[in-house]
């Protein structure tokens, strides 16, 4: 009889709790980006989230020696050659790619950045992970190791693969609540007071805490109700989607899975525009930022009438559109011309009609002014 072999243990679980502990504060971000510089072998990793439009960034370093850190900042960031490689700027979001694909190593080990910081530093070697790379932001997650530990593998990347969209995710979050550590005990009444419907949800799939645009909302059965406890709404489909997403976002909070959540748009019996509805896990810290820390999952409800427009990264998911296509769609929707939206993406004519045909077709739709409707009807949900 042979030994059986012990099972791997898997640390994705783990680390997606750990990210979705994250959202709240700078500090916040250091467990879950230890864990993952551990989990794929590095030495030291960084976290940058930026944001032009003034959003709540995140700027994180563990694991990496103070001293070469303030070499880097104030002299050899400029001359990094990962960072400056023109492979980088074409990178969709949620890809990860190796250091070796944007610079090759041999090419690496020519430059003065190797000789001079990343060699004496035991840093020559990368991985990274493009989070978002929209106009305007850009969050990018890398870990580094030494040459003797050799190239990243595979397995490692298809690791910080699986995490992008918990990260894009944990970054839509942080982006809502993020506050500085001594307005901690005030975050309650900051969430009470928003014209968001916020719900929090139990491990157990209960409402325990919900502020009073989501007691107006609810009372009211204008698209949400609770029923027994539980959040759903009007229409049976749309509450059999919601739970759906909320067992998803659950689960990933206490461990047990690996979902991120999502968008859902909800009907309204009064006829008003959809409800825009984003549900995503929560846990540890940032449910207490939240203000219930025994809650698992957060709903948070938008009316698209006190929005100003359709908001790109939403309309991708709600629409299944892509990148380029949402923000053509989205400058449709502000009540640019096809001509004038094409010019300002940089696009030909012929190109521009063949993306507005792809996104009539995912869409449902036929005509600009249908497509323009359905975008209003969308809103921007937060």
């Amino acid at each position: 009889m042979t030994a059986s072999k012990p099972t791997r243990h898997d640390p994705l679980p783990e680390l997606i709790r750990q990210l979705y502990a994250a959202p709240g504060t700078q500090d916040a971000w250091a467990p879950f980006l230890d864990s993952l510089c551990l989990s794929v072998g590095g030495v030291c990793a960084h976290f940058l989230s930026v944001n032009t439009e003034g959003h709540a960034g995140v700027t994180l370093t563990v694991r990496m020696d103070p001293a070469a850190r303030a070499l880097y900042e104030q002299h050899w960031g400029a001359f990094d050659p990962w960072g400056h490689s023109v492979k980088l700027r074409s990178i969709p979001a949620g890809s990860v790619v190796f250091g070796e694909q944007l610079v090759p190593h041999a090419e690496l080990q020519r430059t003065p950045f190797y000789a001079e910081f990343a060699a004496p530093n035991d840093l020559v070697r990368n991985i990274v992970g493009m989070i978002e790379t929209a106009p305007g932001t850009l969050s990018v997650v890398s870990v580094g190791r030494t040459e003797r530990q050799g190239p990243f593998a595979i397995a490692e990347r298809a690791l910080v693969s699986a995490l992008m969209p918990h990260l894009r995710r944990a970054l839509e979050l942080h982006r809502r609540i993020a506050v500085a550590d001594g307005m901690r005990d005030t975050m309650a009444g900051v969430l009470d007071s928003s014209a968001r419907a916020i719900f929090m949800i139990t491990p157990a799939g209960k409402v325990c805490w919900m502020n009073r645009a989501a007691d107006r909302m609810t009372r009211s059965r204008d698209g949400l109700a609770i029923d027994r406890g539980e959040l759903c709404a009007i229409r049976p489909s749309d509450t059999v989607r919601l739970r759906a997403l909320l067992q998803d976002a659950v689960a990933t909070a206490t461990g047990h899975g690996t979902g991120t959540g999502g968008w859902i748009s909800l009907g309204r019996p009064t006829g008003r525009r959809p409800l825009a509805v984003l549900v995503a896990p929560v846990a540890g810290t940032a449910a207490g930022f939240w203000a219930v820390e025994s809650s698992a999952a957060v709903v948070v409800a938008s009316d698209p009438d006190r929005q100003k427009g359709p908001d790109e990264h939403v309309t991708r998911e709600l629409f299944g559109l892509t990148p380029g296509e949402a923000r053509l769609a989205c400058l449709l929707a502000q009540g640019l011309s096809l001509d004038e939206a094409a010019t300002r993406l940089a696009l030909r004519a012929g190109s521009a009609r063949s993306r507005l045909k792809a996104i009539f077709e995912k869409t449902d739709t036929h005509r600009q002014a249908d497509l323009v409707r359905l975008m209003l009807l969308a809103g921007s949900p937060l």
